[in-house]
């Protein structure tokens, strides 16, 4: 994947993140709250950081640790070959998070929140960057890709399915990249 296709779908991302974080924060008590945090992406083969992008209010002091905290989720990821999501290998006593999944050309992660928002937003953020139109050739791929977030990763949390929902009331329908969530899922 190339840079120059992911920035002009990165306002996608900014702005629909902070609806999906208003969304997660009603599950919270004040104290939980969260506002923003970095979204990195790894491109899937080479391992390689093609982007590290702050999203949201995030607090001065918490800047750097959740930037670092949200590329070593997307390397460790990318280390586990076997693995779908950070999830299957985090361990917090040594501050590796879940909050990273594969895509079909990148790795995601968000790092700001707690483990299943972080996780559920990376999912997002995958369905925003990189979609699968039914007019896609990768569009079989994609659906796999989608049908395991969306069923077995939602299964475990929560978030997942009710942002992906979430996206697909509230989407601009004037990009059809995005038609296999507005037409296949409810």
């Amino acid at each position: 994947m190339k840079t120059t296709e992911i920035i002009p779908r990165l306002a996608n991302v900014s702005k629909y993140f902070a609806i999906l974080i208003e969304n997660a924060n009603e599950n919270f008590d004040e104290s939980k709250r969260r506002f923003g945090g970095y979204l990195t992406i790894l491109d899937k083969d080479s391992g390689l950081v093609l982007i590290v992008i702050a999203i949201g209010k995030i607090p001065l002091e918490k800047a750097e640790n959740y930037k670092q905290l949200s590329i070593e989720n997307a390397i460790r990821l990318f280390n586990n070959d076997k693995h779908k999501t950070s999830w299957e290998s985090r361990n917090e006593k040594n501050s590796q998070f879940a909050g990273a999944i594969k895509g079909q050309e990148g790795i995601y992660s968000f790092y700001g929140h707690n483990n299943d928002v972080n996780e559920a937003l990376a999912i997002s953020a995958l369905y925003l960057i990189e979609p699968a139109g039914v007019e896609s050739v990768r569009y079989t791929s994609g659906m796999s890709i989608f049908r395991y977030y969306y069923d077995e990763v939602a299964t475990r949390n929560y978030f997942v399915r009710s942002f992906l929902n979430l996206l697909k009331r509230s989407f601009d329908n004037t990009w059809a990249g995005i038609s296999f969530l507005r037409n296949e899922f409810h």
